[in-house]
C-alpha cells in the first residue's frame, strides 16, 4: 500500500512543481516552493525504488539523500520568504548557507561508507553514526522554528477566515516532523512517512501562497496578463504584501517591480513618488480570496480626471 502511495506522491509533486511553475512566476518563494516539491519527490522516488527494487541500492540511496538533506532548508527558507524577508530574491547566498551542512553530508554519502555517518555493529548490520544525528538535529530544528514563524504570521492575519486556513496548513507542517521523529524511534525500520506528510503539506500550502485550482492549468501566467493591462494595477496578497506590479503602476509610483514584489502596500505608498488613489476588489481563486486588486486612479487636473 505504501508502495503505491509513494508513486503517486512522486507524481503529484512532479504535477504541483509544473502547475507552480505555469501560473506563479511573480509569486514570492516560488522557487523555493517548487525545489520543495522536487525534493519530496526525489525522497518518494528513492522508496519507491527500493521496494520495488527498480534501481541499485546505492543509486537509490543518492537519490533518497539528495531529497532528505534538502527539504528542510528550502522549508525554512520559503517561509521567511513569504513572511516578506528577501531571501534568495537578489542572491543565492542564504540559502546555499542553510544548504550546506546537507551538500557537505551528501558528498559523504557519495563516497559510499563515510566514517561518523554509517557505524557498522558487531552483528554485521549498519546504524548512523554521530554525523548522522547532528544533521538530524539541525534539520529538525529548523523545520520546527520555520514551522512555528509560520503559524505566528497566520495567527496575525486581519481576516478570520484566511487566518483560520493558513493556521490549518501552518500545524499541518509539524506532521512531517513528528513522522520523522516517530521513524527514528521506531529504529527506521519500514517504510518512511515523512515524505507522505510533506507532500500533503505541501499540496494544502500550494493553495494558500499561490493563485489557481491546482488541477488548472493555463497557457499565459498571470504576470504576462497583468504587465499589458495599460492601467496601474498592483495585486497583493492576504498579507497586503505585493504579489505583482504592472509597468504603468511601477512609473506611476517610482518604483521598480524587484523593489515592491514581496513588501507591504502601505510601505510602498509612503515611498512613492506621488500620493495615489486605489480602488481594491477582492481577488478571488477557487472560490475563496486569495488576496486584493487595486487599480490606481487616475490623475486629476483642473477638476477632470485624465488618463494615467
Amino acid at each position: 500500500m505504501l508502495a503505491l502511495l509513494y508513486e503517486l506522491m512522486t507524481l503529484l509533486m512532479l504535477w504541483l512543481c509544473l502547475s507552480t511553475w505555469q501560473r506563479d512566476r511573480s509569486a514570492p518563494g516560488r522557487h523555493l516552493f517548487m525545489a520543495l516539491c522536487l525534493g519530496v519527490s526525489l525522497w518518494s522516488a528513492a522508496h519507491l525504488a527500493t521496494d520495488r527494487m527498480a534501481l541499485p541500492p546505492w543509486v537509490a540511496d543518492r537519490l533518497l539523500y539528495l531529497g532528505v538533506l534538502s527539504v528542510a532548508p528550502l522549508w525554512f527558507a520559503l517561509v521567511l520568504r513569504v513572511r516578506g524577508r528577501p531571501v534568495g530574491e537578489r542572491s543565492a547566498g542564504p540559502i546555499a548557507l542553510l544548504l550546506a551542512p546537507g551538500a557537505a553530508c551528501y558528498a559523504l554519502v557519495l563516497t559510499g561508507d563515510p566514517e561518523g555517518w554509517f557505524l557498522g555493529q558487531a552483528d554485521g548490520g549498519v546504524t548512523f553514526g554521530p554525523l548522522w544525528w547532528a544533521h538530524s538535529g539541525y534539520a529538525w530544528a529548523i523545520a520546527t522554528t520555520a514551522s512555528v514563524r509560520f503559524v505566528r504570521g497566520a495567527l496575525q492575519m486581519p481576516e478570520t477566515e484566511a487566518r483560520i486556513r493558513r493556521l490549518g496548513t501552518g500545524l499541518m507542517s509539524f506532521t512531517p516532523i513528528l513522522g520523522s521523529l516517530a521513524y527514528v524511534a521506531a529504529g527506521l525500520r519500514g517504510d518512511d512517512p515523512t515524505p507522505l506528510f510533506l507532500g500533503a503539506t505541501l499540496v494544502a500550502l500550494r493553495s494558500e501562497l499561490y493563485a489557481g485550482d491546482l488541477l488548472q492549468a493555463i497557457p499565459v501566467s498571470h504576470h504576462d496578463l497583468v504587465g499589458h493591462i495599460p492601467t496601474p494595477l498592483i495585486l497583493t496578497d492576504l498579507d497586503d504584501r505585493v504579489t505583482e506590479i504592472n509597468p504603468a503602476a511601477q512609473v506611476r509610483l517610482g518604483i521598480t517591480r524587484s523593489d515592491a514584489l514581496g513588501r507591504r502596500l502601505g510601505a510602498i505608498r509612503r515611498e512613492a513618488l506621488e500620493s495615489a488613489e486605489l480602488e481594491r476588489w477582492a481577488l478571488v481563486a477557487a472560490g475563496r480570496e486569495a488576496g486584493h486588486i487595486l487599480l490606481i486612479r487616475p490623475r486629476k487636473k483642473h477638476g477632470a480626471e485624465v488618463p494615467a
